[in-house]
């Protein structure tokens, strides 16, 4: 062969050897390029969830709105079968609410049964569109007491500086009036509540209260029928002090209810305990 045929089988022969070194199993040369494959996650690298889970992050079509000091803001609202048990009030703190939890039998008017306690939330900022991200929690109520009926919320009521009075009720599925109706005080400050007064406002039982702001009272009169006409026992509850006391003297006009603490009398105008 000439000088320029050894050369060209030289050069063929070494891309022969080259191409067979490259294909898997060879023992030289370099192999082809692999997929990128994604690193493992470690489990120290996940970041924790939000503390609402993704049921909680709910549509705006679905928000309920509440006027509150001329402000309306908009509160999240999981079935509109359970729109009435939206509340919310304002505090020194932020603006207090509460929306339905999970629960069977939404459909039902009477039968409705909270899978979960319902719970009470702070949302401290001006936002006016409320979530469960935005807020924090504040207070939940028991799922149920002793005798297996459940915890309904049916109103709140603020101004109290931050103090927030939940007015609640029990009952068992299907029954038309609650077995029990509380109001309890929640301090804000310390995240506890206590109870103001276990009352009736069914079955003849009569029930009002009255909010002085200045002081923080909460003053009850229980009307209970007898067989002429009703019995009647006020009481004063002081926020302040977390005590209650019986009312010896007091009056019930039409805005409110004047009780006698020692001499000095004092004004509670009604409270709307239902919004």
């Amino acid at each position: 062969m000439s000088g320029i045929t050894k050369a060209a089988v030289l050069t063929m022969l070494a891309a022969f050897l080259l191409g067979g070194c490259a294909t898997k199993g060879a023992g030289t040369g370099t192999a082809p390029a692999a997929a990128a494959k994604p690193p493992a996650v470690q489990a120290d690298s996940i970041q924790a969830p939000d503390a609402a889970s993704n049921k909680d992050i709910l549509p705006d079509s679905d928000a309920v709105p509440v006027t509150i000091d001329g402000k309306t803001y908009f509160f999240p609202n999981r079935d509109p079968n359970n729109k009435e048990f939206v509340h919310a009030a304002a505090t020194s703190k932020g603006i207090v609410w509460t929306t339905a939890p999970e629960m069977k039998d939404s459909e039902s008017e009477l039968g409705k049964i909270p899978l979960e306690p319902f719970a009470i939330y702070l949302h401290a900022s001006s936002e006016t569109s409320v979530s469960f991200q935005n807020s924090k929690l504040a207070y939940k109520l028991p799922l149920q007491d002793d005798d297996a009926n459940w915890y309904f919320p049916s109103g709140l009521y603020g101004n109290v500086k931050d103090h927030v009075i939940i007015n609640a009720y029990r009952r068992k599925p299907g029954m038309a009036q609650p077995k029990y109706s509380e109001l309890l005080d929640l301090d804000l400050a310390t995240g506890k509540a206590k109870t103001i007064r276990i009352y009736h406002d069914a079955g003849g039982n009569l029930f009002e209260a009255g909010i002085n702001d200045r002081t923080g009272d909460v003053v009850t009169v229980q009307a209970k029928p007898n067989d002429a006409d009703y019995t009647y026992g006020a009481e004063v509850y002081h926020t302040a002090t977390g005590k209650s006391e019986k009312v010896k003297k007091y009056t019930r006009g039409q805005g409110g209810i004047t009780y006698w603490i020692g001499k000095t009398a004092y004004e509670a105008p009604f409270a709307d305990l239902y919004r």
